[in-house]
């Protein structure tokens, strides 16, 4: 079956095998043997191997992959690593310069001046790196067929499964085989594709197992009573067959008898061992001091260098050398390269794990202990480029201080590269570590830098408003407020806490804490601190519909913006507090009634955003330029200002495409509506079930999907939705879109019942209320307009002109927009008759 997918694949159609089966079944065998065969053709081959020591290392397969193909030495000076990386990476694209330093950065090759690392966001780089890294793919696979096995699948890190979601959507138009190895607790996500085969193996027949026995004696027959007991036991596992008939003829039980084996003597009850682990254990006690030296390996991991592993054993060297081309020998381990530059990996990670179990507890601590000194001490190269493994072997060795500090060196490290998942995982292992040391101020403030960084994250991955993000943020607070800590870390953590509680729409603490903000950057007399606490003032003002103050605000930090401080994007909000604050102040311009004013501020937002290589803050001008569209009523604005965010998603935000696609079919809607005024036919989309986590961004589906029930006639769709809406934001106090709830309500009652028009008014009533109390000049015209109509086409037109005409005469700019427009008409409507 591999063959036949490989013929398919070098006629360019590309093709995925996903191989699934329970250790030692022989996936990997697999594998090896489909290479071993490809190598008499004209292809090349590229292996990923997870492991369960990097799980949570960003790219760690991929990474290791590179490493292997470009030809690494430990003693490689940094110039000649990337000389290798360049020689490997010619293809990647016409200039083939750009994405090197990316890559450099996540091999921790220095570049200095001759790469400069572009400034841009984690996100980004992330995406930078996809695309290189996929483009490289594309460039090997135009000069031959390639085959890729990923094995282990079950151990492969969040980030290096995120790329292979993009390699398996390449696949199907590349000369490529990916082979996919996993244990049946991994829950593949690509199947259901035409090109996606999927293959269970299964445990070997008897004469299966048999074949194996006698493939492994040579042909020499082993006594029936032994064969019985081996095929009785292994159960048609390969990897037990193999391992337990290799026990068998290395344990002194059996003799050769001309083409033949026989016992040597009576059969004793437990000669034979029950399991694997017996099995390889038996093997390994008969290896000694072999065995010793597989303990030592199987402490540090999988694969073990024989740098570090000489440095743990503290054994002469020729002995070291000697157990490890037995353990080779006894095809336990496999080598590659010689001694003192040699690396080995154990056969299996049964095999591995045999060893490792083997261990007292106590002598398992004391390797752990001294291979974190080791690679702390002595191979530092290697504990800057992966803080995890110190962290993990600390971890084990009861070095604690060590280990929290590591684990927090992987979670920033994790932080730089946007591998979220990777960062609250050793993050959250770094402060479930913290009950081991002694209760000091050093130990709280190391617990406040890990709440800190574990707050980017989860709001980054969850949303400043989850459950996580606001927990790390308030622990941090707590403890900022019990050691009287300084400026840098108590701003910080009130500032996630304060953005927390404005996500969720818990604005009477937001407020509270966003005036404590400011207290404390006035007082620090820090002109940055200040801006930023400007910047959470106006965005908390902003959902508190208090346009004025909002005005006020931005107006304070477009003062107070300088270039540097484009850093804060990657500290605080995640985007620009310059583009932010233009963005804001257009829809706020909108608001209280100057709808040219706001187009331009909205235009100078998008121009700051495009200047800066920061797509997170080029999203965040666009969608608040898609919201002053909306209130603007052009569709056709709003719809280009959505396609903007869709592509920037499509380029490496892959979370924010579902929302953005919602937003855009409905936007689209509109547009079809209001170029060809005839209803909308089709039913509006189904919302899913979370929305957005942020009360702002729910806002505006909800407002879009009501004008799309109300084009489409859905009334009961519309409703369902936005009653509830108007109760949250009464209860909240985020009461952004409030009046846009009552007003389209309003809209949705009086086309279910047009001659029960008593619910519709007192909506429309309550919409004018709202946009007064906030003082919306625009949402009341636009409020006023419909009860206006309303009354107007009841026949009550003087009062309806005698409610719009004083809202109208207020407004001096705008007199292009469709609310203008309308209400102008209507007015003139109601004089003539």
């Amino acid at each position: 079956m591999l063959l036949d997918r490989w013929r398919q694949a070098k006629d360019g159609r590309g093709q995925v095998v996903l191989l699934s089966g329970e250790p030692g079944i022989g996936k990997s065998r697999l594998a090896i043997a489909l290479r071993d065969h490809l190598r008499r053709e004209k292809s090349l081959s590229l292996r990923y191997d997870g492991s369960p020591y990097h799980i949570n290392s960003a790219l760690f397969p991929v990474l290791d992959q590179l490493r292997r193909a470009a030809g690494f030495e430990r003693e490689d000076a940094p110039e000649v690593k990337l000389a290798k990386l360049e020689a490997l990476l010619p293809a990647v694209e016409p200039h083939p310069k750009s994405p090197i330093p990316l890559i450099a950065e996540y091999l921790a090759i220095p570049t200095g001046d001759r790469y400069p690392v572009p400034e841009v966001a984690p996100e980004q780089k992330r995406a930078k790196t996809f695309h290189a890294l996929l483009a490289q793919l594309e460039g090997l696979a135009a000069k031959q067929p390639v085959l890729m096995t990923a094995e282990d699948a079950h151990w492969f890190d969040p980030t290096s499964l995120e790329l292979f979601d993009r390699i398996v959507d390449r696949i199907e138009r590349l000369p490529v085989l990916l082979v996919v190895t996993f244990r049946p607790e991994f829950a593949p996500r690509w199947t259901g594709r035409p090109y996606v085969t999927l293959l269970t193996l299964s445990h070997l027949q008897l004469n299966e197992s048999a074949a194996l026995i006698d493939h492994l004696t040579g042909g020499r027959p082993l006594p029936g009573e032994v064969q019985a007991h081996i095929l009785r036991k292994t159960e048609g596992v390969p990897l037990f067959v193999e391992e337990l008939t290799k026990t068998v003829l290395e344990s002194g039980l059996l003799r050769e008898a001309g083409e033949r084996y026989e016992l040597a003597g009576p059969l004793p009850p437990l000669a034979i061992p029950s399991t694997l682990q017996d099995s390889l254990l038996a093997r390994l006690d008969r290896l000694s001091p072999v065995k010793e030296v597989a303990q030592i390996g199987a402490a540090i991991g999988r694969a073990f260098s024989y740098e570090l592993l000489a440095a743990t054993a503290q054994m002469d060297e020729p002995k070291v050398r000697t157990a490890l081309d037995e353990l080779v020998h006894a095809e336990l381990a496999f080598c590659r390269g010689k001694p003192p530059d040699a690396i080995y990996t154990f056969k299996h990670a049964l095999v591995r794990d045999a060893a490792y179990q083997s261990l007292l507890k106590s002598r398992r601590q004391q390797l752990h202990c001294r291979i974190a000194t080791l690679l702390r001490d002595r191979f530092p190269e290697r504990a800057e480029a992966e803080p995890e493994v110190l962290a993990r072997h600390a971890t084990e060795g009861g070095l604690f201080d060590d280990a929290v500090s590591s684990w927090y060196k992987a979670g920033l490290r994790a932080n730089r590269r946007s591998a979220h998942d990777e960062a609250i995982a050793h993050l959250s292992k770094g402060l479930e570590l913290l009950t081991q040391l002694p209760e000091s101020r050093a130990r709280d403030d190391l617990e406040i830098d890990l709440q800190l960084a574990l707050g980017i994250p989860l709001a980054s991955l969850k949303g400043y408003g989850s459950a996580g993000a606001v927990a790390a943020y308030t622990r941090a607070c707590e403890l900022c407020a019990e050691l009287g800590s300084e400026t840098s870390k108590s701003f910080p953590a009130l500032r996630g806490l304060c953005t927390g509680h404005r996500a969720r729409g818990q604005m009477h603490t937001a407020t509270a804490l966003a005036d404590k903000l400011i207290g404390i950057a006035r007082q620090s007399g820090d002109p940055s601190l200040l801006l930023e606490a400007h910047h959470v003032n106006w965005t908390t003002q902003y959902a508190l519909v208090k346009w004025r103050s909002v005005c006020e605000h931005t107006d304070q930090g477009l003062f107070l913006y300088r270039p540097e401080h484009f850093s804060h994007a990657f500290v605080y909000s995640g985007h620009d507090s310059g583009v932010c604050a233009a963005a804001k102040q257009g829809v706020s311009l909108w608001m209280l009634g100057f709808p040219d004013q706001a187009l331009a501020r909205a235009r100078e937002s998008i121009i700051r955003a495009r200047q800066l290589p920061h797509p997170p803050s080029l999203h965040h001008a666009f969608y608040h330029a898609t919201v002053l569209h909306y209130f603007r009523r052009d569709a056709t604005a709003a719809r280009e200002a959505a396609e903007a965010r869709l592509q920037l998603a499509h380029e490496g935000f892959p979370a924010w495409v579902p929302h953005i696609s919602l937003q855009l079919a409905m936007i689209q809607a509109l547009e079809s509506a209001q170029q060809v005024p005839a209803p909308v036919t089709a039913a509006p989309p189904a919302l899913p079930n979370e929305i957005l986590n942020d009360v702002e961004g729910k806002g505006l589906v909800l407002c879009l999907f009501g004008c799309v029930c109300e084009l489409a006639g859905e009334v009961e769709a519309g409703l369902s939705m936005l009653q509830p809406a108007i109760s949250a934001a009464e209860a909240t106090g985020a009461r952004l879109w409030e009046s846009e709830f009552s007003r389209l309500t309003g809209n949705l009652l009086l086309l279910a019942k047009p001659r029960d028009s008593e619910q519709s008014e007192a909506h429309y009533r309550r919409a004018i209320e709202i946009a007064r109390e906030q003082q919306a000049r625009s949402l009341d015209l636009r409020a006023s307009t419909s009860l206006a109509r309303l009354w107007a086409d009841r026949g009550d037109r003087h009062e309806a002109h005698d409610l719009l005409a004083p809202t109208f005469a207020w407004f001096t700019e705008g007199f292009n927009t469709r609310d203008l427009i309308d209400a102008k008409a209507l007015l003139d409507s109601c004089a003539s008759s």
